[in-house]
């Protein structure tokens, strides 16, 4: 038979328990998370300016900037490429020969060269480079959203572990008043020491997990201080975790979603812009019977002495043609020296065994193509995949975050029963800690979910290229908002 405890016994606990009580319902605990003093040399910042201090110091997406408009510039500049090559020529010759009068020449030319047709190398040269410059301008967009979203996810769990901090510090100092009297039951004889142990123990796995806690928030402090390039001094985010926050994702719209990855990815795009080029190529492949046609026109002074008297004028045609084995060339030339001079001519060349892999070309287009397509398909397959499961886990972490948080209203009334049984004897000192200690932690993980979960949302927005900042809602509320509970 279970002994009764004593009279002066019942009267202790009985007295605790009604002290507990008037502490939970008669003055409920406040606790303001913006209350703990900054540290020497600290500053408070908001999100929004957080994001703006971390785009304006922000020297690889500058640079990259920087490099991007010198890009731009090179592309207009590429267009010279369709416009007639200019070149002037100087030329003096002196020939002596013996027992003949020496002759001395001087010439001027100013001469225009233009490539009339290069089956289509020019023009495509330019679409490509133009939709390679499109997509860099959209990279440079989505990496200043990228280091918005990393502040975004940095500045949250920096909320999230001083919440967390502030949790385990109130589980803490419950843990150590439950020492204090479990220590004076413990000299009336009404626990063993066992149990008295124990309870010390709970206290110092607690304390060694605040000693974890601050030195992964410490790490995260310094993420975010680099991030925002701030090096002599702390930043602190203002603000806290909404509690209430359930997510903002339309579960039921999936397949809009799936349509808007598909239709804002770089991966696509970028291939869509391979594709292109390499269809050009197997044109370009099995075209090289057609020649490119270049046009010269030069015209020129000649004399022995300036002012030069003799004008000359020539027009040349150029074909060549890039075929396998024996790539040719020919040209006509025609024009006048002087008054009395006429000239015309043609001459050609071949080069012999030249241009063997042009045997290849039109099969080793094709085979790029394909593994292009393939390549492409299978993209789209993996991006599908990625967004359904990135929307299985944003159903599985909401489902979560609705369990937790019917779990910590379980722990909360658990938590009343126990501190009427410890007060009639019937459970443990240690049992009613260990509870409250679960109760403290289940409290932690709520907010650690809602940080996920969070989190795998704006990762489904990315993915479809809406993730630009202040386009959806932030779960942290203003800093002057408190956050209630008892200890």
């Amino acid at each position: 038979m279970k002994k009764l405890p004593s009279s002066p016994s019942i009267l202790c606990q009985f007295l605790f328990f009604l002290l507990l009580l008037s502490r939970r319902y008669g003055n409920s605990e406040t606790v303001s998370v913006e209350s703990l003093p900054p540290s020497k040399g600290s500053i408070g910042i908001d999100l929004p300016t957080a994001i703006q201090k971390a785009r304006e110091r922000n020297s690889d997406l500058s640079l990259a900037l920087s490099q991007h408009q010198i890009e731009e510039e090179q592309y207009r500049l590429a267009y010279r490429r369709f416009f007639p090559r200019i070149s002037l020529g100087y030329s003096r010759t002196d020939t002596v020969i013996y027992h003949y009068p020496d002759t001395y020449n001087q010439r001027i030319s100013l001469a225009l060269e233009q490539e009339i047709y290069d089956r289509g190398k020019r023009m495509s040269d330019l679409r490509s480079e133009e939709k390679n410059l499109r997509l860099r301008r959209r990279l440079l967009s989505l990496q200043e959203e990228e280091r918005s979203l990393q502040v975004v996810g940095v500045y949250l769990k920096a909320i999230d572990f001083r919440l967390q901090r502030e949790i385990l510090r109130r589980a803490i100092e419950t843990a150590r008043e439950h020492s204090r009297i479990a220590q004076t039951e413990l000299a009336l004889g009404e626990i063993t020491e066992f149990d008295y142990l124990s309870i010390l123990l709970k206290e110092k796995d607690l304390e060694l997990e605040q000693a974890i806690l601050q030195r992964e928030e410490d790490q995260n402090l310094f993420e975010l201080n680099t991030l925002l390039g701030f090096t002599d001094r702390q930043l602190i985010p203002l603000g806290r975790i909404d509690p209430t926050y359930n997510g903002f994702l339309p579960m039921d719209e999936e397949e809009r979603f799936m349509a808007l990855a598909l239709q804002s990815s770089t991966d696509l795009e970028e291939l869509a812009i391979q594709r292109d080029t390499l269809i050009h190529k197997v044109q370009q492949a099995r075209s090289s019977y057609l020649p490119s046609l270049a046009v010269q026109v030069e015209l020129s002074m000649e004399g022995r002495e300036f002012p030069l008297t003799q004008p000359g004028f020539s027009i040349a045609l150029q074909l060549s043609w890039d075929t396998p084995i024996v790539p040719f060339s020919m040209g006509i030339q025609m024009g006048k020296q002087g008054y009395y001079e006429r000239r015309r001519g043609i001459n050609g060349e071949a080069q012999v065994v030249e241009n063997l892999e042009g045997l290849v070309s039109v099969p080793l287009a094709l085979m790029n193509l394909k593994r292009n397509e393939a390549k492409y398909t299978q993209t789209i397959e993996k991006l599908r995949f990625t967004l359904k499961q990135a929307f299985s886990l944003v159903r599985e972490k909401s489902q979560t975050l609705k369990l937790l948080r019917e779990k910590s209203a379980l722990l909360e009334r658990k938590r009343e029963v126990q501190r009427i049984k410890v007060a009639l004897g019937e459970v443990t000192r240690l049992e009613l800690l260990e509870g409250e200690i679960e109760l403290f932690q289940s409290r932690s993980n709520i907010l650690k979910a809602i940080t996920e979960l969070f989190l795998q949302e704006i990762s489904i927005l990315k993915l479809c290229g809406k993730g630009t900042f202040g386009h959806y809602p932030i779960p942290i509320l203003p800093a002057s908002t408190a956050i209630e509970g008892g200890s």
